[in-house]
């Protein structure tokens, strides 16, 4: 959780029609692309749900992103469960992380103004995408971490949460964490001051 002076233009929904194709890993698909609506995923009961396709959706960062004291974040939210991220077909990312939330900085990637291609293959965490040393690891452990561990559905792929693209402060608070006591009338907070650029700062954050 952040706490910062975001507005709703420093913050853009990608929500709505994407297109997705069941292909494997690789380069993107040329064909059988289809519109879906993300959030989306696979469902248990289709007759042959994928173990792995492709979302692809354009990129538009507003013209006035470009300022040195920020970054370009993009949050892709929950990714089932296995993801890997294109920019104009340049791999920018991965996540083993299964359902948790996915950010990457593109501050280095994108430049105000313009338009790129983004694609997000997924799979759904099987095998040797179940683990970055999924080769490694004990049998009982990969089991452990495989969506086959879950008996009574079968594994899906999909982009399940919110897209978000956000020009987000390279110096926030972060973390807040807040305890209050009704019998001492006290209210006690600890967070923590997070610095992303590449200068000291000092001065004064209001949360």
């Amino acid at each position: 959780m952040k706490a910062s002076n975001l507005t709703a233009k420093n913050r853009l929904l990608l929500n709505g029609e994407w297109e997705f194709a069941v292909a494997p890993e690789g380069n993107p698909p040329q064909e059988g692309w289809q519109q879906v609506r993300v959030p989306h995923r696979s469902r248990e009961f289709e007759d042959a749900p994928p173990i792995e396709g492709w979302y692809r959706t354009t990129l538009s960062i507003p013209d006035n992103w470009q300022t040195p004291q920020h970054n370009v974040v993009l949050d892709l939210g929950r990714v089932r469960h296995y993801g890997r991220a294109y920019l104009n077909d340049q791999f920018i990312g991965e996540h083993y992380n299964m359902r948790l939330p996915w950010c990457l900085d593109l501050s280095n990637q994108v430049q105000a103004g313009e338009v790129y291609d983004l694609a997000v293959y997924t799979h759904n965490c099987t095998g040797d995408y179940a683990h970055p040393h999924a080769k490694e690891l004990s049998e009982a452990v990969e089991e452990a971490l495989d969506t086959r561990f879950w008996r009574t559905s079968a594994p899906t792929i999909g982009m399940e949460g919110d897209v978000w693209l956000s020009l987000e402060p390279q110096i926030y608070i972060d973390d807040p964490y807040v305890v209050t006591s009704v019998r001492d009338q006290t209210i006690t907070v600890e967070a923590t001051v997070r610095n992303h650029s590449q200068a000291a700062f000092a001065g004064q954050l209001t949360w």
